[in-house]
Parts: structure tokens; sequence; C-alpha cells
């Protein structure tokens, strides 16, 4: 038995003339019983739990991704707008609007939400405000998510993978807000970054989400990160349909690819499948 804990039938690549249906049965046939379907805005977490709601087998997870933020600024930017109150009020609507679909049974999860500061620049207005934004949503998701009793899943990324706590990185921004409200139930999707920084989040509680890139050759820090997680806190996923595993790169990674994500930990990592599924069930009680 296979979950994937983070999908997107919901985003056009998949879903488009409803070949969602298609993938998740090709993935049913490769292993995978169970998938939660993550929302990156208000419309994809409302098809995430329209899908859901209707398939035996699927969970969704609703959320903004924090890099919308990052693209609302530079739209306004480009449009000359003089203040950005907007996006924050743009913001807050969008975390109204997500409550309201949370009393759907299906939803298991709230995100994906967190920070990603990857390709702001290294200074200026621009990040500012875009930083300010993003932790302020963070913060709405995490108070939805103990409102609800759910956990997080998580994206965080930076430029900059520093083992020290710097001020203004994704990572340690990520884990303070989380600090602050004593969050424990999480799972750090597509885990990246500092190894100390990992070790906290899992002394916090936390899961870690591996994927394709587990496979990639120059990927050696995440099997590193791989490494130090304990048994019962690793996950797997695909985030289809990006990041195929290494065989297929170059190509539309599909859900039922997560079998061959799963034979390459058990062949070359020596880690067997089953805690993978138990540590799912545990986390989303799916």
């Amino acid at each position: 038995m296979i979950i994937d804990t983070h999908v997107h039938y919901n985003l056009e690549t998949l879903f488009n003339s409803n070949d969602w249906s298609e993938h998740w049965e090709t993935a049913q046939k490769n292993g995978i019983t169970k998938s939660i379907v993550v929302g990156t805005d208000f419309l994809s977490s409302t098809v995430a739990t329209q899908i859901a709601s209707k398939t035996e087998g699927l969970f969704a997870s609703v959320g903004c991704h924090p890099t919308i933020y990052h693209e609302s600024f530079q739209d306004a930017e480009q449009h000359k707008v003089a203040s950005f109150d907007s996006l924050f009020e743009d913001m807050e609507t969008d975390i109204e609007e997500l409550n309201l679909i949370l009393d759907d049974k299906k939803v298991v999860a709230i995100g994906e939400t967190g920070l990603d500061y990857f390709r702001l620049p290294a200074d200026g207005e621009e990040r500012s405000v875009v930083i300010d934004i993003q932790k302020k949503a963070f913060e709405k998701h995490v108070e939805l998510a103990q409102k609800k009793d759910l956990p997080l899943i998580l994206h965080v990324r930076d430029k900059a993978i520093s083992e020290e706590k710097i001020a203004n990185n994704a990572y340690w921004d990520a884990l303070e807000v989380m600090q602050k409200h004593n969050i424990s139930k999480f799972t750090l999707h597509c885990v990246s970054g500092p190894i100390s920084y990992v070790k906290v989040a899992i002394e916090m509680g936390g899961y870690m989400g591996f994927d394709g890139n587990i496979t990639y050759p120059k990927a050696q820090q995440i099997r590193d990160i791989f490494a130090i997680v304990p048994m019962n806190k690793r996950l797997v996923e695909t985030d289809a349909p990006f990041l195929p595993p290494q065989e297929f790169r170059g190509k539309t990674c599909e859900p039922w690819m997560l079998a061959k994500t799963v034979e390459y930990i058990e062949s070359e990592l020596k880690v067997d499948r089953t805690s993978f599924a138990e540590n799912a069930e545990r986390l989303f009680k799916i």
C-alpha cells in the first residue's frame, strides 16, 4: 500500500478534460491506494474538495501557496499601483474563502502554505513587502489549522541554506511562526533546507515529505535529510505534475510514478515501504 500525501489532480496538467480520473485509475493499478489532493489557491482548493468528495481514496487539503503573493506584488508593480494595501486585503479574502470550504468531511489538512523567498530580490521594497504578506498569510493558515484541529502541509523554500539561524530566511522564519503558535502537527512538503532546521522541525513533531527528486544524482542533500528523519516521520509524495523521478525527468510527473520513487527508496536506501502509509494514516487520519 502506498499513500501519496501531496498530489495536484486539481491543476490543469492533470485536471484538463477530466483526465485526473484516468490518472487516478493508473495510480491505483500501481499500488497507490490513497492520495491527498492539495490546493494552491482558493479555486484549486475548491476543485480539490470537489474531486475528493466524490472519489473513494482521495482526500483534500486547502490553502494558498506563498508564491501567489509574490506574483500579486509583481502584477501590482507592473500596473504602477501606488499602494500595496490591496494585496493585504486580497490575502485576507483568500483566507476567509478557504474557511468556507473547511467543513467538507474529506478535507484532512491545511495547505499548501508556508514561506518561499527563493525568487525574491536580496533586498528592497519588493522583498520586505512580500515577506510581510507571506508571513501574515502563513499565520492565518496556522490559525485555521488550529481552529479545525488539522495538520499543516508546508511549502518552505529559500536560496540560502545556512545551518545557522538567520533573519529573513524562509526556513527559520517558518519555524518561528509555528513555534509561536505551538504547532506540532505538520509536514514539510518536498523537504529541503539545512539539516539543523530539519532537526528542529522533527523535534517539534513534524513529518517530512519526500518526492521524486530524492532519486536525482545531484540530490545528495535530500538523501542526507532522509537519513536523519526517524522512520515514523517519513512520508512519500509525488507533487505531480511536478518533480518526476530520475528516469522520467523532462516529462510530466504522473501520480503513478510515486511507485517508482518508493521502489528507489527500497532498493537504494534500504528502507521498507510499510511505514510510509502508516505515518500518513496517523498524521492525516485517513
